[in-house]
């Protein structure tokens, strides 16, 4: 059980509405707080790249306070909360149909927490430098449980909210469950499906067949007509009909890999595991973007324009920090051929070439280890 050593000590902190609040810090209270990263991450909250050579960043995480010491300056010994976004439950009413896409995350890879003795969770932090959780994080006490029933405009306001607070881990569940909200499976829609090889492509819902606890779809792919079934578990996300304007999918879509990208910084720094499935699932977030605005029209207007450079930067920074270069490179080659003096694209160009120089040196130095092994 945690106790306190002393007093709890109130302390003033701004919400995100401006408003003073008084937060009072007990023993067992969840609260938010700053924690450095070991590395820099390649994509910021922005979008934009960053050197390999800027400064460790900050981000947020949650912890809960174990014991409050009152000193000349007043510190408290938190326990983190481990990183790993954590699935929220979506209230869905009456339509069954969202439940056929029977996954806790779409994007996100589903990780098991650390234990006490995977990682060094505890840390003692001054008092002012800890922060409330936002209102809607309260509903469970631990910032995990959406009471009634949100809208998904909504959920993915509060993923904002987090996002700007850089707590990626908790943007990527409210993302996650904002765009659960969004994908009912329904006859005449529109999906992404992973045809088979690896591709994410559109298809046309035929028919719904549930039988023997199993469920599956009857499908027409878009772009080739061809008629196929496939299981409910190969359909990457159900399409928003009328999102053409709002683009809500695209936008949760987008900020979700930059968050994962984010995370594989701050969380996968030392687990590199965890990092690697991070930027691959940034990648998938980043194909299912751009499949919807393929479906929107892509280059129709100067938000589908927008949404594909955006996706293809951060997509081309998280292929080429899993050693894609290859893949990198043709998405940012795509960006400069409609935007020659993209910024960012001219960075990664840079990036991918200094990456390119070490591989090489490495390759050399090992050529030349094996062939002194070779000759002794």
């Amino acid at each position: 059980p945690i106790q306190s050593v002393c007093q709890s000590v109130p302390v003033f902190r701004l919400n995100m509405s401006g408003d003073c609040s008084n937060v009072i810090i007990t023993p067992g209270c969840m609260v938010r707080a700053r924690r450095r990263s070991n590395r820099s991450a390649r994509v910021d909250d922005g979008g934009q790249v960053e050197s390999p050579s800027s400064p460790p960043s900050f981000f947020s995480c949650r912890a809960t306070v174990a014991t409050v010491s009152e000193s000349v300056v007043p510190l408290a010994t938190v326990i983190w909360e481990d990183m790993a976004p954590r699935p929220l439950p979506v209230p869905v009413g009456g339509d069954v149909t969202r439940k056929r896409l029977n996954r806790s995350f779409l994007v996100a890879p589903l990780l098991h927490a650390r234990t006490s003795a995977d990682n060094d969770q505890e840390e003692e932090l001054p008092l002012s430098s800890l922060e409330a959780l936002l209102p809607f994080e309260h509903d469970d006490g631990r910032g995990r449980q959406l009471s009634s029933s949100p809208s998904p405009v909504s959920i993915k306001e509060q993923g904002d909210a987090l996002l700007r607070l850089k707590d990626y881990s908790a943007a990527i569940a409210r993302y996650e469950a904002a765009l659960a909200a969004t994908s009912s499976l329904d006859l005449g829609g529109t999906v992404i499906i992973n045809d088979g090889t690896g591709r994410a492509v559109l298809a046309e819902v035929d028919c719904i067949d549930e039988e023997d606890n199993k469920c599956t779809a009857d499908v027409t792919i878009v772009s080739s007509g061809e008629e196929k079934t496939v299981d409910v578990k190969d359909i990457l996300l159900c399409l928003l009909e009328n999102d053409k304007e709002e683009r809500l999918q695209e936008r949760m879509l987008l900020n979700l890999s930059r968050c994962l990208l984010q995370l594989a910084s701050a969380d996968g720094s030392a687990d590199a595991i965890r990092a690697t499935k991070y930027r691959k699932a940034a990648v998938l977030g980043c194909t299912l973007a751009l499949s919807c605005t393929s479906y929107a029209g892509e280059g129709s207007d100067n938000v589908g324009v927008d949404t594909e450079t955006k996706a293809r930067l951060i997509r081309a920074g998280a292929y080429l920090d899993l050693g894609k270069a290859k893949h990198a490179t043709a998405d940012v080659k795509h960006v400069l051929k409609t935007d020659v003096n993209n910024a960012q694209a001219k960075k990664l160009v840079r990036d991918i070439e200094r990456r390119d120089i070490q591989r090489k040196r490495t390759d050399k130095r090992l050529a030349k280890d094996v062939c002194r092994w070779v000759n002794a």
